[in-house]
């Protein structure tokens, strides 16, 4: 969390106790995540009162343990001491709560705050108080629409903002929810790095629609957010090379892969635009290639299908009819076989990977992938093909040669496939 962060919730709480009739003896408390947290909370209202001279004060317990914290005189002229949980224990913290002078009331800054402590308190984050969530969410609002950012980093910020209150996650609810937004207002810019606090891809050509409605801006932002938190879904609760490929360029996929397998954020270096270029990508796209003929040499005779081999497609459509399982029948004993197939266009772009990699190679040349088969007994291998700029267009090739004759498998010949 920014330093800015901590200098507004401080302001906002000695602005809430100078502007409210506080009452001796009363008991207020403001919890946080962790003990980070409380120390740089404390921290920023200890260099406010600094500022603040006139209204800073400090509180000392002398009994058994000398305590002393800070304090600040309120509207009301009684004195709230601030007790945070900071190198102190909560049987401490417990004591000191049941310890206050006349005039003086109390603000407890806690982080793993327990019923000992807390009863008899008041959340500064109930309803009316300064940390609620509504009158929070108002009076960032209004920071907001009355800072010297331009334009487009108002409505980003704005559009964060309606977002968190429109997810109604009121049961984990914390003030530091909204430290970016705070941070963004006090600095008056959003830097290239922030983007991905809000979830949204950094777009650099967001203010270049300044000149146009208003309304323009904010769909362009809801349509970057949009994007961002789908694949941020997948990448966190799916498989992105499978859940993204429908919507998304196999490069594009790879890199967010890439990004999130070196440990870093998956959205690192990407930017709206590219998101954008991809989904076009995807899109456009070239056409699928067709499987044309496929082809079986053996020793360097061709040999004839139905007769020597039978060619099956998985399915009649769908992603599993580019799945073909060939089964090669090899009476002669022939020792090399060599598999082409022929597609509809060139390959271009592709990647091409063999099973058994030692007696098997691959490769493609225009419009053909050729495999060659060193064979010996009985030989059960599959070559996948990825064509990257192509939709739909991956294949699976598995195939089974063996040393019999074709009328052994007649009655089967359409109802088998083979597990590679």
């Amino acid at each position: 969390m920014s330093k800015e962060f901590y200098n507004y919730l401080a302001q906002r709480t000695v602005d809430f106790f100078q502007s409210t009739l506080i009452q001796e003896g009363e008991k207020y408390i403001l919890n946080f995540n962790d003990e980070n947290e409380v120390h740089s909370f404390y921290e920023a209202l200890d260099n406010l009162l600094q500022i603040k001279a006139d209204i800073k004060r400090e509180y000392s317990i002398i009994d058994d343990d000398k305590y002393d914290t800070l304090g600040l005189t309120t509207k009301g002229n009684v004195c709230v001491f601030v007790v945070p949980e900071l190198n102190i224990t909560q049987a401490y913290m417990t004591r000191l709560r049941n310890t206050i002078k006349a005039n003086w009331a109390m603000l407890i800054v806690a982080c793993n705050s327990i019923d000992s402590i807390s009863r008899g308190t008041e959340s500064l984050s109930k309803e009316g108080l300064p940390f609620c969530r509504t009158q929070l969410v108002s009076d960032i609002k209004e920071k907001i629409e009355s800072s010297s950012l331009d334009t487009a980093s108002k409505h980003i910020l704005l559009h964060d903002l309606e977002s968190m209150n429109n997810a109604r996650y009121m049961d984990s609810y914390s003030i530091t929810d909204y430290s970016d937004i705070i941070k963004a207002i006090a600095n008056e810019k959003i830097n290239i790095s922030d983007f991905q606090s809000f979830q949204l891809f950094y777009d650099g050509d967001l203010h270049s629609l300044l000149f146009n409605d208003e309304k323009d801006i904010d769909n362009r932002i809801g349509d970057n957010s949009k994007l961002y938190k789908q694949i941020d879904d997948v990448v966190r609760f799916g498989d992105p090379e499978h859940d993204l490929a429908k919507d998304f360029s196999e490069d594009f996929i790879k890199h967010i892969i890439d990004n999130h397998s070196k440990q870093e954020c998956w959205s690192d270096g990407i930017t709206y635009e590219e998101v954008k270029k991809s989904q076009r990508k995807k899109e456009k796209g070239e056409k699928p290639l067709i499987i044309g003929k496929i082809y079986v040499n053996a020793d360097g005779s061709p040999l004839k299908e139905n007769v020597h081999y039978f060619v099956k497609h998985e399915a009649e459509k769908g992603a599993k009819a580019n799945n073909l399982h060939i089964l090669i029948f090899n009476k002669a004993a022939y020792s090399e076989f060599e598999i082409i197939v022929e597609f509809s266009d060139t390959i271009k772009v592709n990647t091409h990977t063999s099973l058994d990699s030692q007696n098997a190679t691959s490769n493609t040349t225009g419009k053909k992938l050729i495999i060659t088969q060193h064979h010996k007994g009985i030989s059960i291998n599959r070559v996948d093909l990825k064509c990257t700029e192509r939709n739909n267009s991956n294949f699976k090739f598995s195939y089974c040669i063996i040393d019999c004759d074709a009328s052994w498998f007649k009655d089967v010949s359409t109802l088998y496939l083979i597990e590679a």
